[in-house]
């Protein structure tokens, strides 16, 4: 019988939520994450950024000669499987071994950044960087893709390196636990996780955790029916004592990222403040259009909701508002007005509604992972999402889903939202059930749901018995992490 990874003193734990929009990582036992890492990663075109100085010293201490090497050195000799030391000790191997080699600090050096270690640019809210200084000659490309692929190995390895590095955590005493996003991750994606985990890391043990089940447990409870808005897309999972039902499972392309695409796409129409930029979800962006991307972002979160038709919107005047206006760091102004502010949410409702003014003349369409264009008008909303999934489960089941409708996602933190869905899915739903949707009063709670659950499970006593292993790992190889799932 295998022996147990306790997760206490000895043994701590890491929580890693797989976000379609931000990566989360912290400690299990904490109620809310240390690290918010943006979903993607850049890549110098040119191969080199920061030049790095390889200092050869006599001896005594006495500076012989500084040689410089580019991180597109590095990054040919990683792709080979050659740590960075080898490399630069094979560009002096003869005269290394009489006088020694130091490597000096990269210029600009700070976690998430190009160094010695990584040549990789990642975007993380706690570490700000000069956005002047990678402005040039960077390419970035999303990290974690919607079909539950990660696009480069290396780069999310280098990831989990600097994070751990950063939160202070030796790898070789912790556990790590992955919580999945809401689109859920491949099977080459589960094993690939646990050989990055005990292979290059070299934790304790490992866990993947499905985001619906420990959404559920963040809400105290152990049957629900969790309807997630995410960045990526939105999911309507029930979860039966703990269990998600994959068969019922319901999954749409409609999320945070498309409303966004949209208020971009009007501001390209019908603004001369954004510059003429084209998003680019499905290739590659640079640092200038995420800078418009997360204005976008900004002002879709700040501007829209799901306000009332029949109750006016006064200032703090009493004047009844029309017209929404945000004002950006630079001063310039965005004009609004409230049926776009209204409407632009209201497409994960009912989209159908991008054919109806002011939306009808925008042609935004939704290219899938192989270039195909799906037809969004025939897409069904979240309250028809409920239905199918309802549909799918045992009706010994339905009135508890339910009586436990639990709302999660970032996209649901838009004024009136919980409001709008239990009204429309009480037009739909039979009278004889009572639709009850759990409030979560604090909007990080809806945000960091799964992540809050990842973190009770991973420090519950009842569940160190389920943790994956080194020592199973080695025994019986990466696929019997596919057992352990819940």
């Amino acid at each position: 019988m295998p022996e147990w990874v306790r997760v206490g003193d000895d043994v701590g734990a890491v929580i890693i939520e797989l976000g379609t929009w931000y990566f989360r990582i912290g400690y299990a036992g904490d109620d809310s994450p240390k690290l918010l890492i943006r979903n993607l990663y850049g890549v110098n075109n040119k191969g080199s950024v920061e030049q790095l100085s390889c200092k050869r010293l006599r001896k005594g201490g006495s500076l012989l000669e500084e040689q410089v090497v580019s991180t597109d050195t590095i990054a040919s000799a990683q792709e080979h499987s050659v740590t960075p030391s080898n490399t630069l000790d094979a560009m002096n191997e003869t005269r290394v071994q009489e006088e020694g080699l130091q490597v000096s600090e990269p210029k600009k050096t700070s976690y998430f950044t190009p160094s010695f270690e990584s040549p990789y640019l990642f975007f993380c809210d706690q570490c700000p960087f000069d956005w002047q200084f990678y402005e040039k000659d960077w390419s970035l490309s999303e990290l974690l893709k919607k079909d539950g692929t990660l696009s480069d190995w290396q780069a999310f390895c280098c990831l989990l390196k600097q994070a751990l590095t950063f939160l202070c955590v030796k790898p070789e005493d912790s556990a790590c636990m992955f919580v999945e996003s809401e689109r859920g991750l491949q099977r080459e994606t589960y094993l690939q996780l646990s050989k990055i985990v005990f292979q290059e890391l070299s934790m304790r043990a490992t866990f993947i955790l499905n985001h619906a089940t420990a959404a559920t447990f963040a809400s105290a409870r152990t049957t629900a029916l969790v309807v997630c808005v995410g960045h990526k897309g939105t999911s309507v999972v029930p979860v039966v004592e703990g269990f998600s039902l994959n068969r019922a499972t319901v999954k749409s392309n409609l999320g945070g990222e498309f409303l966004t695409r949209i208020l971009w796409k009007y501001f390209n129409e019908y603004s001369e403040v954004i510059d003429k930029e084209k998003i680019k979800p499905h290739g590659n962006l640079d640092l200038e259009s995420l800078k418009i991307q997360r204005l976008v972002e900004d002002i879709k979160q700040s501007v829209c909701g799901l306000w009332n038709k029949k109750e006016d919107i006064v200032n703090s005047h009493g004047v009844p508002v029309e017209i929404f206006q945000y004002e950006s760091a630079k001063g310039q102004f965005f004009r609004i007005s409230r049926e776009l502010s209204w409407k632009i949410p209201f497409v994960v409702f009912q989209p159908s509604s991008l054919n109806e003014p002011p939306l009808n003349g925008l042609c935004v369409d939704f290219v899938n992972e192989d270039g195909s264009i799906e037809n969004i008008y025939q897409t069904d909303g979240i309250c028809d999402m409920v239905l199918n999934a309802l549909r799918k489960c045992d009706p010994d089941v339905r009135r508890d889903l339910i009586g436990n409708i639990l709302l999660i996602g970032c996209s649901t933190l838009f004024p009136g939202f919980t409001k709008c869905f239990e009204d429309l899915l009480l037009e739909k739903m039979s009278p004889m059930y009572r639709v009850r949707t759990i409030s979560v009063m604090l909007p990080e709670e809806r945000v960091f749901a799964s992540w809050i659950g990842g973190s009770i499970v991973a420090s519950s006593v009842t569940f160190q018995q389920f943790w994956f292993s080194r020592e199973e790992f080695m025994r019986s190889g990466p696929e019997l992490i596919l057992d352990k799932l819940i």
